[in-house]
């Protein structure tokens, strides 16, 4: 007898050694029901003793009626709002905070609303994106490509920026009026303002590229700027080099067609974080020493082998719940059933709301939920803006926040943008570009107070 119980131990132990020990933080561990919210939107709240963990759950299924959106927090960069403010703005059932955001209120990587190209960020990340069809979404590498044609004189070029700064030596950027005063044209510069001649397009390779047509406004090499007007495009170079030739040889009347994509197939809606948590069924967290990677507050979204797209936010701070490393959080997506898995701003700034019951999560800043620069949002319908693709309406939340704040609070937070950019200038996560003076600033600011 002792020599088969003997057996069936070494058994045992070989099969937990063979296989890592992954915390039941999914499905598997207390969960309080799951409630319908809309039609093919669930909200399921999980306890797991292991952390202790309480994790938020919405589920959302892409075949019935409702859909994945966007929302900014303002009709021009600068602003931060609440996600309940913002859901409750764009008519929408749960909103999560969304990317992270810097002092100026501009967020940090790229976004697109609507088919709308809001700003190119400082830095690349880790891409969500929804199809047209808000059916299918992807979750990868960030690579947004933003060109333009001049179609007399047959030339091309690319747009180095969009609404994310200056333009250097031969290069061409972009602004809209969402730049607001964070990033508005500059002065001393060869610019073309661009208004809009017909809809957005898919471009001819359908990866997922929208193109528009504009005829040339203005055009001019002067000290002042160029203003953007509303649903106008302007484009700015040095008044020397190769930019600049492009620019002048527009002439007023003359078309030009501007396209971006992010290497989808029609994708009219995306948000970018960082680092991606989950690959082809895999955690590819990684592990570092930086505050960043430790247990913080965490928001996330995730998508699952049928198309189900995941909004996942993790309490943290508390006895309730000790919030989750990054290689916690991507375990918990994959219990989940996530094939894919993005990290979004967490620490203070993570947050679920769902219409009708409120802030359903535990934001850990003592004054309570914390405004951010956009959010993610489930409408209990299809997107009623994304036809009008081509300059739709950022409905303005009620009772915008103190920026100021909001924006010293999240730099300051180590599971936020402050903790990010400490890890970057440590040279951890894998970011391989150097760091923007924005996040030096930012980096060298939460040093001083960690």
């Amino acid at each position: 007898m002792q020599a088969v119980l003997a057996s069936c131990l070494a058994v045992v132990l070989s099969l937990l050694s063979a296989s890592p020990v992954v915390p039941a933080s999914a499905a598997q561990r207390a969960p309080v029901g799951v409630r319908s919210i809309a039609p093919g939107v669930t909200y399921q709240r999980i306890r797991d003793p292991d952390g202790p963990w309480v994790v938020h759950v919405v589920r959302v299924d892409p075949s019935k009626a409702a859909a994945i959106d966007l929302g900014a927090a303002g009709p021009t960069m600068g602003a931060y709002s609440r996600p309940s403010e913002i859901g409750s703005a764009n008519g929408a059932v749960v909103a999560i905070n969304g990317d992270f955001g810097l002092r100026s209120g501009q967020p940090l990587h790229p976004f697109l609303l609507d088919g709308s190209l809001k700003g190119r960020g400082i830095q690349n990340g880790v891409n969500f994106a929804v199809g047209d069809d808000e059916d299918k979404s992807f979750v990868g590498p960030e690579r947004l490509e933003i060109t333009g044609a001049h179609r007399r004189e047959r030339r091309r070029f690319t747009l180095s920026e969009w609404n994310s700064g200056r333009p250097e030596a031969g290069e061409i950027v972009a602004f809209t009026r969402f730049g607001g005063s964070v990033e508005s044209p500059p002065d001393d510069a060869c610019s073309a303002r661009l208004k809009p001649d017909g809809r957005l397009r898919w471009g001819s390779r359908e990866v997922g590229g929208v193109t528009r047509r504009f005829t040339v406004d203005v055009r001019g090499c002067q000290p002042s700027p160029i203003k953007a007007t509303r649903r106008a495009v302007v484009i700015a170079s040095r008044r020397r080099g190769g930019g600049a030739r492009t620019i002048k040889a527009m002439k007023p009347g003359d078309s030009v067609r501007l396209s971006w994509s992010f290497g989808w197939p029609k994708v009219l809606d995306s948000i970018v974080g960082m680092p991606q948590l989950v690959a082809h069924r895999d955690n590819v967290a990684g592990t570092c020493a930086s505050y960043f990677c430790k247990r913080n507050p965490r928001t996330g979204v995730g998508v699952t082998g049928d198309g189900t797209v995941l909004l996942v936010v993790v309490d943290g701070r508390s006895g309730d719940s000790v919030g989750m490393t990054l290689i916690e959080f991507a375990r918990t997506f994959l219990s989940l059933g996530a094939v894919k898995a993005l990290n979004l701003d967490g620490g203070g700034s993570a947050a679920m709301w769902i219409r009708g019951r409120g802030i359903v999560s535990d934001p850990s800043d003592s004054s309570g939920e914390r405004a951010v620069v956009n959010a993610m949002l489930v409408l209990p319908h299809a997107d009623s803006e994304e036809p009008s693709v081509g300059s739709p309406v950022v409905p303005s939340p009620s009772t915008p926040a103190d920026a100021s704040w909001a924006a010293m609070l999240a730099a300051t937070d180590p599971g936020s943008t402050g903790g990010l950019a400490d890890a970057w200038l440590r040279g951890e996560l894998g970011m391989s570009q150097q760091a923007p003076p924005a996040i030096v600033r930012i980096a060298r600011s939460f040093s001083a107070r960690a």
